[in-house]
């Protein structure tokens, strides 16, 4: 196996997991507009946001979890560039994880895997909105 195809994979188990909390904030934002569920829609969107970062390598867990609850603050729309969504799905955060090995390697393959990786996410958000209707954007 490649070096390049290993780190595509550990890419792309990051961009799932961020993907499925994004997820589980759409949720979360659906179930916390409603009268009395502000409580019970925090506690479900962090029991989920724990498991799903335990399938992460690379993630720090206390901190992760410690900013997720700031967020519940964030009253910014989806699609506003400060908000969790944007957060949540941002690419060049989660690729900034392995940029420094890639470029010891060779900068050409970060440069590729960085596209392949946009196209990835974009892929699997298509398909959320058009398997099941949801739009995380």
């Amino acid at each position: 196996m490649k070096s390049k195809d290993i780190f595509s994979m550990l890419i792309k188990n990051e961009i799932d997991i961020s993907v499925e909390i994004a997820q589980h904030w759409s949720k979360y934002q659906t179930l916390s507009v409603k009268e009395g569920y502000e409580n019970i829609a925090k506690i479900q969107f962090m029991d989920c946001a724990k498991i799903a970062i335990n399938k992460s390598l690379f993630t720090m867990e206390d901190h992760y979890l410690e900013w997720l609850e700031e967020q519940f603050e964030n009253k910014l729309p989806n699609a506003s560039s400060g908000s969790t969504m944007t957060a949540l799905l941002d690419m060049d955060g989660t690729f900034s994880i392995f940029e420094d090995a890639l470029y010891e390697i060779n900068d050409d393959i970060c440069s590729e895997l960085y596209d392949e990786m946009i196209k990835y996410q974009n892929t699997l958000l298509g398909n959320l909105r058009v398997e099941r209707g949801i739009d995380l954007h």
